[in-house]
């Protein structure tokens, strides 16, 4: 009787030239070297192969057409491809037996041990999994225990590409919370890590520190070009370095009633509610006095006085307190230097 061996066998994929017309399709190639009674086989042989889900035993899920009269040369064989039709793959394992007879003989001789099919010819299958397998426009998303295709309608992601840029126009984006507060926020608990470092060239330009505090250039210069704001500049009421308020105003004469305290311009530089107002002051000497009331308590502030001289101020000095009453509320006057006289007119004032 008769022994035909399999000594050796290679499995791979069928890399045919692709196109978009031929697609590279489910099959796969088989090459092996056959041995007959211990030596290598010469002639023509019909080979079949089958698929099980079992290394052994068991009954037969897929059955190829047979390749007949396959030429068999000092023992080597190939077969172009092997294609079991992407009905077949839908995720299970697989070991194919290979059944050999002479050409035109009456039975099959079946070849041990079947080869478990390896994870090569299942890539292929990707495009072409069965029912349960993908559709087109489906995309591959982990259901807990495999990646599995699902439907995704429309845009599947919110970020578009025009290389080499990368965009997001959807709405605004937040990195450490859930509640975006601007085009971008970016928010981390005090003291856990800076929320936001510039570099360039490896060099920090901008650093926001973890406690909020800001620092520009190296630690001790500014950028070259420095910082430009376009805009107005807050501050927080209890932080220092920049302008809480500025204003431009007139403390006039209540006595003539013609020119009596005003504002002519002024900017509030702290994130509050509120605005700022003035008020003659009548204790007898009406002339060059008021009270200016602001938003927020300065009695810890600091601030400047500065005279604004009109043709009839010549020597005229100006000045502000805070008052027992409120501590909201400067109490400012102009005067002459040499005889502390008050005089009406404008002043200047910048609280830090």
């Amino acid at each position: 009787m008769k022994r035909m061996t399999l000594y050796t066998i290679l499995l791979f994929l069928l890399f045919a030239s692709i196109s978009f017309s031929a697609p590279i399709g489910s099959g796969f190639s088989y090459q092996g070297e056959l041995l007959d009674n211990g030596a290598p086989a010469n002639g023509s042989y019909d080979i079949q192969f089958l698929a099980f889900t079992v290394a052994t035993g068991g009954i037969a899920d897929a059955v190829e057409p047979t390749f007949l009269a396959t030429q068999v040369t000092n023992g080597l064989f190939s077969i172009n491809s092997v294609d079991f039709t992407n009905a077949l793959f839908t995720g299970e394992e697989y070991w194919i037996e290979v059944n050999v007879r002479q050409a035109g003989a009456s039975t099959y001789t079946p070849l041990s041990p079947r080869q478990r099919l390896s994870a090569v010819p299942y890539a292929v299958q990707s495009e072409y999994l069965a029912a349960q397998g993908a559709n087109n426009g489906d995309v591959l998303q982990f259901n807990g225990t495999d990646w599995a295709p699902s439907v995704v309608s429309g845009n599947i992601s919110p970020w578009t590409t025009n290389q080499p840029h990368i965009n997001y126009t959807s709405g605004k984006v937040s990195i450490g919370t859930t509640t975006a507060k601007a085009s971008l926020t970016l928010d981390v608990a005090q003291g856990s890590g800076s929320p936001f470092v510039a570099a360039i060239d490896s060099t920090t330009v901008v650093y926001v520190a973890p406690n909020g505090g800001t620092s520009l250039g190296d630690g001790t210069l500014p950028p070259e070009n420095g910082l430009y704001v376009a805009g107005n500049t807050k501050q927080s009421l209890n932080s220092n370095g920049m302008l809480k308020y500025m204003l431009h105003v007139s403390c006039g004469d209540i006595w003539a009633g013609v020119f009596p305290s005003f504002i002519f311009k002024s900017y509030i530089g702290v994130n509050t509610t509120g605005g700022l107002s003035i008020s003659d002051v009548d204790d007898g000497n009406g002339l060059g006095k008021c009270l200016i009331e602001f938003p927020t308590p300065i009695v810890d502030r600091f601030w400047v006085v500065s005279t604004v001289l009109g043709i009839d101020s010549t020597g005229v000095n100006s000045g502000c307190s805070v008052t027992s009453a409120s501590p909201n509320v400067l109490a400012c006057q102009r005067f002459v230097s040499t005889t502390n006289a008050r005089a009406s007119g404008g002043m200047m004032i910048l609280v830090y």
